[in-house]
């Protein structure tokens, strides 16, 4: 089936499709042999473009209301033939000629005429409110690829399927409604939404729950409100602020002089018309800044700002190549694939903000290593008794960040500089005993102020400080001094994510321990390769790092913790732990290391019913007997050196056994 074409004549100083479908207003535009199409009103639109006339097509569905996509077939649109025009003409803003207000222009603006014929024929769509609303909610942070992706994937999961044309489905919009009840912000987040799922999907529970509110949008464009209302109004709206909701006003609803204000704009600002705020020309973007530099434009530009402010927003775009060709490729892949919707946009996603068809971004992390610091916490009865804690903490964050990788985009980062900030901040305004507690402290800092950072991971190593005893005296211990302990830490590490779930675990690390008698090694594999001598009797050392693992369905929720430490469970069990560890490597005559650590994690457990598994990890430190028979002594065990040489490493992990079913 051939498409049935109607020309306008039109020439490209009027309208140049290429450059106006890739500059930022619309997301949903896809190039193929050099024709766009897209869906508008439930119908899908092609548009192509000669010399000196704009070409058009148009197919709707033969059928509607049904739920087999198999029954939809192509209908052409021969016979509604000027509704078809009126829905191109009003969306192209085709009543006004933008030849002479490039004129108009230019004869204002040195600058303007310098650069705009190079890039003649952008003039400004009137777009769907409620699809350019949620665009341009998508649009914080972000790129003219990743909002396209955005869309797109909106449509294939939620939209309506409006026909089959040359092998490519075409999808409706999704409506409020839709939205509202098929979508969650958990499944917009897995459909790479990050931060923003959760505007998108409470801007469409809004709109579907009050029908007044989405009629209010669509009548917006109505001149009896002034554009200062329309901008209130947006406002209203989650995840829309000042820029987002001009945005939506120049592109949907007929507000032409408003100029969306961003760090973009403000750059050329300053570059191209030397503009100062307040006889400042560094001034950072703020409330009264944004509005006088919209007046500024207004009064250089006149009642269309907003349409030039677009020509020049355009010729700034580092890439007017949005993608759109890949984009429909990817589009018809998910067709001829056998890989779910959530699947197939997850590597969909990657693929297409990456700058190579072979590579993408996998995953990635990031934060603050290496941040220490010592607090002494003074006893309310008696200022004069002091605990000390010295910490070293790392913070991670995991979100959505992958612009700054893929495209140089720095502005959803956290840097690490604050990072390492509130770690300290938050160490002197908070009881950061014990370490549990303020890693869940710091994971929920970090969650609930970034709605963006989609998990944290903390690991915080505390070192070992002990009173410093009296020999005599009526204090078995002196106030306020203390004695470093070796390099013994106490650690905890939590991994936290924005869905509510976790995993903690607590330990102890680089417990440096040795017995000079009381360990065996016998009965093991001898082979060609064995040179070791079976003992009964030998030195055992090591350097203990003990792990273990809460259970989180018996701790509940990440908040519980902080009531769990407040009764003393996470130093209980630390104490429990250590004491184990150290009594039985003491009294046992080990049979071998991996014994004595299995049964050393076997009590543990007994003792602490919230663990899920213990984990040791024991590097078996070598004495070797000095020989002295050159000199005619015996060396009964007495005289060792430590070994140079490569060490033995053992691990291991116990775990509860499950509870049987039957």
């Amino acid at each position: 089936m051939s498409l049935v074409w109607h020309r306008i004549k039109l020439p490209p100083n009027e309208i140049y499709l290429d450059k106006l479908l890739r500059c930022g207003q619309a997301f949903r535009w896809v190039k193929n042999n050099n024709i766009w199409s897209s869906t508008l009103n439930n119908r899908v639109v092609f548009l192509r473009q000669t010399e000196d006339q704009l070409e058009y097509a148009s197919l709707t569905s033969s059928q509607k209301n049904s739920s087999n996509i198999k029954k939809f077939q192509p209908k052409l649109e021969e016979d509604t033939q000027d509704d078809v025009l009126g829905l191109i003409s009003n969306y192209l803003n085709l009543q006004i000629s933008i030849v002479q207000l490039y004129k108009d222009w230019a004869s204002k603006d040195a600058h303007f005429a310098e650069v705009s014929a190079a890039f003649a024929g952008i003039r400004m769509l009137q777009q769907d409110p409620w699809e350019t609303l949620i665009s341009f909610i998508c649009s914080s942070n972000n790129n003219v690829k990743r909002i396209s992706k955005m869309c797109h994937a909106l449509c294939l999961e939620y939209g309506d399927f409006i026909v089959e044309y040359a092998g490519t489905k075409y999808y409706s919009f999704p409506t409020p409604v839709q939205l509202a009840s098929q979508a969650s912000e958990a499944s917009l987040r897995e459909l790479g939404f990050g931060y923003r799922a959760r505007y998108v999907y409470e801007t469409a529970q809004m709109l579907a729950n009050d029908k007044a509110l989405f009629m209010q949008l669509h009548s917006m464009r109505s001149s009896s409100f002034t554009d200062e209302q329309v901008h209130e109004f947006l406002l209203q709206f989650k995840g829309v602020g000042p820029k987002v909701a001009d945005c939506v006003a120049l592109m949907s609803l007929n507000r032409h002089s408003l100029v969306p204000i961003d760090t973009h704009v403000l750059q050329f600002a300053r570059r191209d018309y030397s503009y100062k705020f307040r006889g400042r020309s560094n001034a950072t973007l703020s409330s009264a800044m944004y509005v006088d530099m919209k007046r500024f434009f207004v009064d250089k530009w006149g009642s269309y700002a907003g349409w030039a402010h677009s020509v020049l927003f355009t010729r700034d775009l580092k890439d007017l190549d949005s993608g759109t060709d890949k984009l429909r490729d990817y589009i018809e892949l998910y067709f001829e694939s056998n890989l779910s919707k959530i699947t197939f946009y997850n590597i969909f996603s990657k693929v297409f903000t990456s700058n190579s068809n072979m590579s993408y971004l996998s995953d990635s992390t990031y934060g603050k290593d290496n941040v220490k610091f010592l607090k002494v916490k003074k006893d309310p009865r008696n200022p004069k008794i002091h605990e000390v804690m010295e910490a070293t903490v790392r913070v991670l964050l995991t979100g959505a960040f992958d612009e700054s990788y893929t495209e140089a985009d720095n502005s959803s980062i956290v840097p690490t500089d604050t990072v390492k900030n509130t770690i300290l901040v938050e160490a002197k305004k908070f009881d950061i005993w014990p370490i549990e507690n303020f890693a869940a402290h710091l994971a929920k800092h970090f969650i609930n102020k970034y709605s963006w950072v989609s998990a944290v991971d903390v690991s915080i190593h505390q070192h070992r400080w002990t009173r410093i005893s009296r020999e005599n005296g009526a204090s078995k211990n002196y106030d306020h001094s203390f004695l470093k302990d070796g390099d013994e830490l106490r650690l905890s590490t939590l991994q936290y994510s924005r869905n509510g779930t976790f995993k903690l675990s607590s330990g102890v690390k680089d417990l440096t321990v040795l017995k000079s008698t009381g360990s065996m090694f016998y009965g093991y594999n001898d082979c060609d390769y064995t040179t070791l001598k079976p003992t009964k009797d030998r030195i055992l050392s090591t350097d203990v790092d003990a792990t273990w693992v809460w259970d989180s369905k018996k701790l509940g929720s990440i908040n519980n913790i902080n009531t769990l430490a407040k009764h003393g469970v996470f130093d209980d069990a630390f104490e429990a732990a250590r004491k184990v560890t150290l009594d039985l490597f003491a009294t046992e005559n080990s049979p071998s290391v991996q014994n004595t650590m299995y049964k050393m994690a076997q009590k543990i457990l007994d003792l602490v019913p919230d663990l899920e598994n213990v984990t040791y990890s024991l590097p078996n430190k070598h004495y070797f007997l000095f020989d002295l028979s050159f000199q005619g002594l015996e060396n009964d065990n007495e005289l060792f050196y430590p070994s140079p040489h490569p060490n033995g490493l053992i691990k291991c992990t116990v775990a509860r056994t499950p509870k049987s079913k039957l």
